[in-house]
């Protein structure tokens, strides 16, 4: 009369699903996200997307370029906030080899904007998106290809401040252990 169901095995059916026990029943669809840059295809971790819209013909669409409508961040800066390891190893490898190496320098410690001039080191250092194995590979990977260490943002914060800041003491040990960290120590 109401359309509720009387039948027991439905009310097994939601038990089961309730108590997560039920491997018959699939689980929700992811909702599609419509990416229409390269930069919406960096966010997402989309790198097929990301593929196709630096190497198409029809987008011409510098890797380096910076997205000025949402807060001037880089593709690299995308990739480093949310751990993407496979995303951020393709766009150094498409930067350093479509461009070179000291284009590839200028790039992994290219700011933002004018207000907060964080790299994409820095955002890898003060995010907690993502494992925390991947994110340490992510900071590996953008220092050993040229990320400065000692860059400072607007505030004079510099990757290791950042790490610091958030907690994140693997990352702060990581910063600290190798040989190529160079520390700014400011007085008062």
């Amino acid at each position: 009369m109401f359309g509720y169901s009387t039948k027991l095995e439905d009310d097994e059916v939601l038990l089961r699903i309730f108590e997560g026990v039920d491997t018959q029943t699939r689980p929700p669809p992811k909702l599609a996200v419509r990416i229409r840059t390269p930069f919406e295809a960096a966010r997402q971790g989309d790198l097929a997307k990301l593929k196709r819209f630096l190497t198409s013909k029809d987008t011409q669409f510098d890797a380096r370029s910076h997205d000025d409508a949402n807060g001037g961040s880089t593709i690299l800066h995308h990739a480093a906030w949310a751990g993407d390891v496979q995303t951020l190893h393709y766009i150094i490898h498409h930067v350093r080899s479509t461009y070179g190496e000291s284009e590839l320098r200028t790039f992994l410690n290219a700011t933002d904007t004018v207000c907060s001039r964080s790299t994409a080191l820095m955002e890898a250092c003060r995010s907690n998106v993502g494992s925390v194995p991947e994110r340490l590979e992510c900071i590996r990977d953008l220092i050993d290809a040229g990320a400065d260490t000692a860059a400072q943002d607007a505030r004079g914060d510099t990757c290791l401040h950042k790490a610091v800041q958030g907690g994140f003491l693997p990352i702060v040990r990581l910063l600290t252990q190798g040989a190529n960290v160079r520390l700014l120590v400011v007085r008062q």
